[in-house]
């Protein structure tokens, strides 16, 4: 495939590639990576990314998240993607600024909300879109954001170890009226 970005405003950039599971049978994957580097001078502009925020829950109940980042400028998020391949996720509720923005939402519901906005519910996780229909005027913009915390009632067994995927809009609308 072919991805490009302008990088005058960054300083450092990492590209992390996930090949899924090897195993002794498996060969071992390769490929290239090159990098074309034209002389335009343009800042990367508005990108959307796919943050990894690890999380411990060694019990079953409702857990409150609090950590996740909030108050940037140039931030809105788009989804959520909870791994709940270790526990049983019940329900899920998102506040900001101390209203309830997706209340207590079963999942068997989010999974008939996914489907009637065309959205492909993963196996293993509970998405939480925020874009519904791709309309991305459905986005969460960040800034300012002082409250911004997700409760997650888990049933079953512990979660223990599991990751909030977020995805997020982020940078400047540069060139867009």
């Amino acid at each position: 495939g072919l991805f490009g970005l302008g990088l005058l405003d960054v300083d450092s950039l990492t590209i992390d590639i996930e090949f899924g599971t090897l195993d002794a049978t498996t060969p071992i994957l390769s490929g290239d990576l090159f990098a074309i580097i034209t002389p335009e001078q343009r800042r990367m502009g508005q990108h959307v990314r796919l943050h990894k925020f690890p999380q411990n829950y060694a019990t079953t109940g409702t857990q409150e998240i609090t950590t996740l980042p909030k108050g940037e400028v140039d931030t809105a998020y788009l989804a959520m993607h909870i791994e709940d391949n270790s526990g049983t996720i019940d329900e899920v509720t998102v506040k900001k600024g101390g209203y309830a923005i997706f209340d207590q939402v079963p999942a068997d519901m989010n999974k008939a909300f996914l489907a009637q906005n065309q959205r492909i519910s993963q196996t293993g996780y509970y998405h939480v879109d925020f874009a519904a229909s791709r309309d991305l005027t459905g986005m969460i913009p960040m800034a300012g954001v002082k409250d911004w915390r997700q409760e997650i009632l888990w049933s079953g067994s512990a979660p223990d170890n599991f990751n909030i995927y977020n995805d997020s809009v982020c940078g400047e609308r540069r060139g867009v009226v």
